[in-house]
This record gives structure tokens, C-alpha cells and sequence, in this order.
């Protein structure tokens, strides 16, 4: 079953005293963008992903407020620390 757009938007609206405001800094938003991977499991390069991140940023960072920190081509343990920085 989908979901209709129409109704949700208006159940949201009948509720905004059960909403918050999306008006000012939310928070921090990480990214994590890796484009290459390791070639031993034969996984390909991702293109595309500047696109991705610049999409991701405005929403973010334009509509929704957040600060936006983007990282690229992080190792595992640089990810790790990265989130746990985050939080």
C-alpha cells in the first residue's frame, strides 16, 4: 500500500503542536563519502558521489539547519573515530 502524501501532510499540519521547529541549528551532520574501495573483493569505484554530497549538504545544511562536516575516503578506524566525535 502507498502512502498517500495528501493525508500525511495533513495529519502533520492538524498536529503542529505535537512538531518541533526546523528553523534554527539542529545539530551536527556527519558524511562519510568513499568513492574507491578495495580492489582485492573487486568492488568498483562509486562515481557520482560529488553529486550525492552536494545534494545531501543543501537539504541539510539549507533546509533542515544542520551543520554539515563532510569527510572523504575515510578507513574503517577513521570512521569509528569520526562518529565517535560526533556525537
Amino acid at each position: 500500500m502507498l502512502c498517500n502524501i495528501d493525508v500525511l501532510c495533513g495529519s502533520i499540519s492538524q498536529h503542529s503542536e505535537e512538531a518541533y521547529r526546523m528553523d534554527r541549528r539542529r545539530g551536527k551532520l556527519v558524511l562519510i563519502c568513499n568513492t574507491v574501495f578495495n580492489r582485492d573483493l573487486n568492488l568498483s569505484d562509486r562515481k557520482g558521489t560529488d553529486k550525492d554530497i552536494a545534494a545531501i549538504q543543501k537539504v541539510f545544511r539549507d533546509k533542515l539547519h544542520f551543520d554539515v562536516v563532510v569527510h572523504s575516503e575515510l578507513k574503517v578506524h577513521e570512521m569509528l573515530r569520526e562518529i565517535g566525535t560526533g556525537l
